[in-house]
């Protein structure tokens, strides 16, 4: 273990903390080496992932980089944050300010065990810009993110833009979030798929930028959307 002190008020003792770390930190660390810097900017961004721990639900993620500057691919496991569901730091670095999202995504929503924002150059474009992201133009794309849902700007690390992201899945589904003016949001149980899902969104925006510039792009026909999914219905859960 790191010299991190423990939060006295805490219910864990030593060999809790080294547990959790050591079982669940590769979580978050993996993430931010598939990812790279290209997705996690200047120390930008943040992953975490919910924890199951002896009765009792906590948080593990990346910690606040206004604080540390640090990059993220620079992190030691136990510099990450464990907090628990009333955002009490017990142990590591101080929680990143965004910390809200995380957990009112692991409080509102059903079967969801990591959260990763990413502010990804051309995801991030169309965020700034408050334009839409077309996935129907690829297969691929549109198989893995058939549906992507977009939050008006709000202040990040408030609890009003966590309700926001919160009432927009509720109301239209478990699927990826741009949040305008900031970033990517991807959620769920799978960390394989979100991690893919992340790179697919990147590779279509990109793809989909320069598209615009050529010439108006060419969706893939409506019909041929319906044979796409009657072919690969089991493909993807889509939860």
């Amino acid at each position: 273990m790191s010299n991190n002190i423990l939060n006295k008020n805490s219910i864990l003792n030593k060999e809790d903390i080294e547990f959790i770390y050591n079982n669940y930190s590769e979580y978050v660390l993996r993430v931010i080496r598939e990812l790279g810097d290209n997705y996690f900017p200047n120390t930008s961004g943040n992953v975490s992932t919910l924890i199951e721990y002896k009765g009792n639900k906590y948080i593990l993620s990346t910690p606040s980089s206004v604080n540390s500057l640090k990059p993220k691919d620079k992190l030691k496991p136990f510099e990450l944050s464990l907090i628990d569901l009333n955002n009490n730091l017990i142990y590591g670095l101080k929680q990143t300010s965004e910390i809200n999202l995380h957990l009112e995504i692991y409080k509102n929503l059903d079967n969801v065990n990591y959260v990763i924002h990413t502010h990804p150059f051309y995801c991030t474009v169309f965020a700034v810009l408050n334009k839409k992201i077309e996935t129907k133009i690829m297969p691929e794309s549109y198989l893995k993110v058939p549906k992507i849902l977009y939050v008006p700007y709000e202040t990040p690390s408030t609890l009003n833009l966590a309700t926001k992201v919160i009432q927009k899945i509720k109301k239209e589904g478990y699927f990826p979030v741009i949040l305008f003016n900031h970033g990517l949001v991807v959620f769920g149980n799978d960390l394989d798929k979100l991690i893919d899902i992340t790179k697919t969104i990147e590779h279509t925006a990109k793809t989909y930028f320069y598209c615009l510039i050529i010439s108006k792009p060419k969706k893939i026909k409506y019909h041929k959307i319906k044979e796409l999914e009657k072919l690969f219905l089991n493909y993807d859960e889509r939860n």
